[in-house]
């Protein structure tokens, strides 16, 4: 009699285990539509309890199967009971008992630990064979190899969103962003960043969360709308939504054969986006504000097929219906109030529908992200970065009548200013009309006058003998501008003498300065004023801080 290997004892469990788990898990899916049915007017939090509490069913009771399927199998491994039982058939058959042998010459893999034979697996091995059970169980493993590879290369590509084509936002942005996480109680440190890689918002990680917005897109919605949207993101890190994705995920790749765990897993999806938006409405009390933020975000929507990632658009199909929990009609609201509601909705749906119906003939995305600072200045290089969705940076041009723009390649650029004010951009993608974009041109920011490191205060007169001259240096400013400092007056006051004024041209002391500075004793006090700069750009020389030094 020919026994089973090892392997073909573990084939054997799961194929059984992938078998029963058509019906169990249909079994599952039935009564959890029962209970969205009849719970169809409940919370989101509910059907979203009913729907994690579905998958984890569905978990307990394949595991369980597949246990019960591993322990009702002992594989024959001793050689010595392999013969002894061949022994005990033999007998029988000398005994007369040859047609009953034969009846029973059907391959057997299992054995109890008694010795007999597990009737129950016979009589299933009757209409299905091992090798059918192998097959199974080997395209079960293939199915799981397939979506196990996909799901490592959405997470590479995930971990490369994170570090490749960043782009830092600007102090006073990130404080606010700060502000919104502490607001949620969120206690993790948070990446908040600009990507040109991604064309919606993006947050992931679990441990150390990434949350990323497209390139230039705070340039075109406006703080508040952003702001609501940043809060969408940080809702998802405030419910652990990227870990429970990740498992989600997993259970998807065990279970890839069977629709009803496709189905709930993307309701739980569904489900979840819905909650995040409760939640930046019960933070900013302004449904309409985060619905238009929902609008403008469509525009700038391209479909994410990484599952991993969570964004604020979510599913670009069920973007209305979103929109319209915002508006739903709460207890206790009045009839004047809830017909307002619907009004504001008809009009919002106006809006989508247009967007949806139009978006064929509007200008692809164009977004142009000033790389360091979110104004251009004049007098510096200032980097920026163009991308226009789906459009090659060979068939875009980048041109301006009031800027001097030099092509980098692969949509990098480097402008330069020469006056203050408002300049346009214009952004030409191969078979479509051109675009403009307006932005800020400001000058360099004032610097400080020094002497040394010092603006003035209390200095030792040896300290202050060491000094040759003043600098104008900028602080905080990202780009590498230096200034020059023209001219000023340096006043002298000795105890009980008159002051004595000395004129410098540039930045280092006249003779007379220096006669002066080697007299400096304790209680001295030299006054440094008229300070007049120039910095790149500048067409005049521009006056900066004066100092005050005390011997002592």
């Amino acid at each position: 009699m020919e026994y089973l290997t090892e392997y073909q004892w573990i084939s054997s469990a799961l194929g059984w285990t992938i078998l029963h788990s058509l019906w169990q898990i249909a079994l599952v899916g039935s009564l959890w539509f029962l209970a969205i049915a009849a719970f169809k007017k409940a919370s989101s939090s509910t059907k979203y309890i009913f729907s994690i509490f579905a998958m984890l069913l569905i978990v307990l009771m394949t595991s369980i199967t597949f246990i019960s399927e591993m322990s009702s199998r002992i594989p024959i491994a001793d050689e010595a009971l392999s013969e002894e039982i061949s022994v005990q058939q033999s007998k029988q058959i000398t005994e007369g008992n040859t047609s009953k042998a034969i009846t029973n010459n059907i391959p057997t893999t299992e054995v109890l630990i008694d010795g007999g034979i597990n009737s129950e697996i016979q009589s299933r091995q009757e209409w299905l064979s091992p090798e059918v059970l192998k097959l199974l169980s080997l395209v079960w493993i293939c199915g799981v190899l397939f979506f196990g590879m996909r799901f490592l290369l959405q997470w590479f590509y995930m971990r490369k969103l994170a570090i490749k084509g960043t782009h830092p936002f600007d102090d006073e942005r990130l404080t606010n962003f700060i502000k919104l996480k502490d607001q949620l109680g969120i206690k993790k440190k948070i990446r908040f960043l600009q990507s040109s890689l991604v064309a919606s918002p993006l947050t992931f990680g679990h441990f150390k969360p990434v949350v990323l917005l497209p390139l230039g897109m705070i340039n075109g919605f406006p703080p508040a709308q952003i702001e609501a949207i940043i809060l969408h993101e940080l809702a998802h890190i405030q419910r652990n939504d990227f870990l429970i994705n990740t498992i989600q995920t997993w259970l998807e790749i065990l279970f890839f054969y069977h629709p009803i765990v496709w189905i709930i897993s993307k309701r739980i999806r569904s489900i979840r986006e819905e909650l995040c938006d409760d939640e930046v409405v019960r933070v900013n009390k302004n449904s309409m504000l985060y619905a238009e933020s929902l609008v403008n975000l469509q525009k700038y929507f391209l479909t994410n097929k990484n599952k991993l990632v969570m964004n604020a658009t979510g599913n670009k199909n069920e973007l209305s219906n979103r929109i319209h929990r915002l508006f739903q009609p709460t207890p206790g609201l009045t009839k004047k109030k809830r017909n307002l509601n619907a009004y504001l909705f008809g009009l919002l749906m106006i809006v989508v529908m247009g967007s949806y119906a139009f978006s064929s003939f509007e200008y692809p995305t164009v977004s142009i992200a000033v790389d360091k600072m979110n104004v251009l200045y004049i007098g510096v290089n200032n980097p920026i970065t163009v991308a226009v969705a789906g459009v090659s940076t060979e068939n875009t041009k980048v041109e301006s009548e009031d800027l001097i723009i030099e092509d980098l390649e692969n949509g990098h650029f480097i402008v330069t200013a020469s006056k203050p004010g408002v300049a346009k951009i214009k952004v030409t993608a191969k078979g479509h009309a051109t675009k403009e974009l307006e932005f800020r041109v400001k000058r360099i920011p004032d610097p400080v006058a020094r002497l040394g490191k010092s603006q003035g205060g209390g200095m030792t007169a040896e300290a202050f003998m060491k000094h040759d001259g003043i600098d104008a240096i900028i602080d905080y400013f990202d780009f590498d501008a230096t200034c020059k400092i023209m001219e000023f007056n340096m006043t002298y006051v000795a105890k009980k003498e008159d002051p004595v004024e000395s004129i410098n041209r540039g930045r280092g002391y006249s003779e007379k300065t220096k006669a002066l500075v080697l007299q400096a004793k304790a209680g001295d006090i030299f006054y440094f004023d008229n300070v007049s700069c120039e910095c790149p750009g500048d067409e005049e020389p521009r006056p900066i801080n004066s100092m005050v030094f005390k011997m002592k």
